[in-house]
């Protein structure tokens, strides 16, 4: 199994010439590595980080211009499309034949739904006790 997320310019420096290059900065390079780090250290793995780089015109100078972070959860692991998860379901036909929704709790008995489907967070059913 493997995850892999882009992290772009968050910040803009300006050379010397004046030109403009989008970057990203360190707060933002340290985010994206702590949370690969935290998916390895609940899972395991490999984190691997590549850096994409333009250089300033200033001699010896680049900066970072966009990060690829991935974990894997082996060194070989294959590359597995991540599937859509819908948590709502599509809006149904308002006709004439439609049944209106009552509310339905779910399994973990903390989550209601009103009759428009509006998911209800922490919310009680008043018809308990």
């Amino acid at each position: 199994m493997r995850s892999s997320w882009w992290v772009g310019p968050d910040q803009v420096k300006v050379t010397r010439s004046g030109e403009e290059i989008g970057v990203v900065s360190r707060e933002a390079q340290i985010q994206a590595i702590v949370e690969a780090a935290v998916m390895a250290d609940h899972r395991g793995g490999v984190v691997l980080v590549l850096y994409g780089r333009k250089r300033t015109g200033f001699p010896d100078e680049a900066v970072t211009t966009e990060l690829v972070v991935t974990w894997q959860d082996r060194a070989q692991a294959d590359r597995q499309l991540e599937q859509d998860v819908l948590l709502d379901p599509p809006p149904h036909d308002v006709g004439e034949h439609s049944e209106q929704q009552q509310p339905v709790e779910d399994l973990a008995g903390s989550i209601l739904r009103d009759d428009e489907g509006t998911v209800l967070v922490g919310a009680e059913d008043e018809s308990e006790g």
